[in-house]
């Protein structure tokens, strides 16, 4: 005969000190679930804006170096680095608003090459970026942006144009909403749908949508927009994915010219495009049926 075996049991003492045990291991977890969040949405600034900054005097003395000056004021309060071609006529003045990391300084390939076009230039900078005073934060940058807009108008007139990647693009799009009837076109360079969408896809683990302080909710600030709008996607950026850029397409008002550019990624496009690509771009951002680059 078999002996039938015995139910094997856990001794009375152990199963609450395993109870126990688990109990202090999901406080650990949700403990540290609850700090990441909380370190998420303290410092979430720190993750979103990363300025290179420098002094007034290196920003100016650097500036002259590239063929810029500091616009409109050569003191803290300016609001970007202009570049104004010996070349005339010009076909209208770009600001540029540049994406989250360093300063409008580092940009100086943009101005090239949209001097080279024609264009009278203003690389557009940020409140605490470069040797600009101000505090960081989507109202002071969209804020700063309007100013830029406003005086570049009053300054040198129409034909005004924004061109903008990355974080600039959310700026640009805020400084479009009330800036809208003295602009007459604008490009927008691997752009998003809203922040707090964005968030939520980086850190899918947290209500990243609830804990997001700025918005730049690009869908809103375009619904009016009915000028030109041209748009630039990565295929491969996984930075800001090519879903959030689709989306922002898919709500607005009015259809895009849409560019996709196959293999390159978010910091890399611009190795990607040449002379002739910028031509068209420009062109239908411009209204204007062909560009030739300036001698």
């Amino acid at each position: 005969m078999y002996r039938m075996k015995k139910n094997r049991t856990l001794p009375k003492g152990r199963v609450p000190s395993i109870m126990m045990f688990l109990a202090k291991l999901l406080g650990i977890v949700l403990g540290l679930y609850v700090l990441l969040g909380l370190y998420i949405y303290v410092f979430q600034y720190r993750l979103l804006y990363l300025p290179r900054t420098y002094t007034l005097e290196l920003a100016q003395s650097t500036a002259l170096e590239n063929g810029l000056i500091l616009w409109p004021t050569q003191d803290s309060s300016y609001l970007g680095l202009l570049s104004d071609p010996p070349t005339r006529p010009l076909l209208g003045t770009v600001l540029f608003f540049h994406g989250n990391a360093g300063s409008a300084m580092d940009r100086t390939y943009f101005s090239d090459t949209l001097n080279r076009l024609g264009f009278r230039v203003i690389l557009v900078e940020y409140p605490a970026y470069g040797a600009k005073s101000g505090a960081l934060g989507e109202a002071s940058l969209a804020a700063s942006g309007i100013q830029a807009v406003t005086q570049a108008h009053a300054e040198f007139g129409d034909p005004l144009y924004l061109v903008a990647e990355s974080l600039g693009c959310g700026v640009a799009c805020a400084v479009a909403r009330d800036t809208r009837d003295v602009l007459q076109g604008m490009l927008l360079i691997t752009p998003w749908d809203t922040l707090p969408d964005m968030a939520q896809q980086k850190y899918p683990l947290f209500p990243t949508r609830w804990l997001t302080k700025d918005q730049y909710h690009s869908i809103d600030n375009l619904k009016d927009f009915e000028r030109p709008l041209g748009i630039v996607m990565a295929a491969q950026d996984t930075i800001i994915r090519n879903e959030r850029t689709t989306h922002l397409i898919g709500h607005l008002t009015q259809d895009p010219h849409v560019w996709t550019l196959p293999d390159v990624g978010h910091n890399d496009w611009f190795s990607a495009v040449d002379g002739q690509w910028w031509q068209e771009v420009m062109a239908y951002v411009t209204n204007v049926e062909t560009l030739e680059p300036r001698t």
